[in-house]
């Protein structure tokens, strides 16, 4: 997708009001990052990442949603579902270049911005202040993963569908429900009953 550097900039502009939250980011590196983001355009089921491949590049979601799974004994497990302005990798194949555990597949049409590895570590030593900024996105993260399997240890079906609601507004009417119910460590029809108990309160 070929976007001026000024469109890119306007489509990256909440993705980094969410960086400068964390702290504010020069403007040399937004210009570097905004030129040397890839703009893409995926399909609904294209897949980013194949398990078995190497991770080496980082999505920022723009508009849409894309999720991680892997398969357990046959079984399509959705791991992580990712809503707009945040981002995605392959986190050990990623940062250890070996062979994703999982795969990574868009779930409805969205527009991602696309970073390789070695363009990331140019810019780690670019500008030292992203290394500051990418390591509090990852302790956020491994936070919300830690949060969730917790949710899933210990809370009753329909605590599960209110942590989703909370945590991912919005996405409940656009992100096919097996994918939710797989998220949530549950069956589609107990995700159903739930859904119908939440709105019928």
């Amino acid at each position: 997708m070929q976007l001026t550097l000024e469109e890119k900039q306007t489509l990256l502009l909440p993705f980094f009001e969410k960086l400068d939250k964390i702290q504010p980011m020069e403007p040399a590196l937004k210009n570097e990052l905004a030129t040397l983001f890839a703009i893409e355009q995926k399909e609904k089921e294209e897949l980013l990442l194949n398990e078995g491949n190497i991770c080496k590049h980082v999505w920022v979601v723009l508009s849409g949603a894309t999720r991680a799974f892997h398969y357990v004994d046959g079984i399509d497990i959705t791991s992580r579902i990712i809503m707009p302005y945040h981002i995605i990798i392959s986190v050990g194949s990623f940062y250890t270049q070996t062979p994703a555990l999982e795969s990574i597949e868009v779930i409805e049409p969205s527009t991602l911005a696309c970073l390789s590895k070695q363009q990331l570590d140019k810019l780690y030593l670019q500008f030292p202040s992203l290394n500051f900024i990418v390591r509090k996105i990852t302790e956020y993260y491994f936070y919300m993963s830690e949060k969730r399997l917790y949710m899933l240890r210990k809370q009753k079906a329909v605590d599960k569908y209110k942590y989703f609601l909370e945590h991912y507004p919005g996405l409940i009417n656009t992100v096919p429900l097996k994918y939710v119910a797989s998220f949530l460590s549950m069956n589609q029809e107990t995700l159903s009953r739930v859904r119908k108990r939440i709105t019928t309160v």
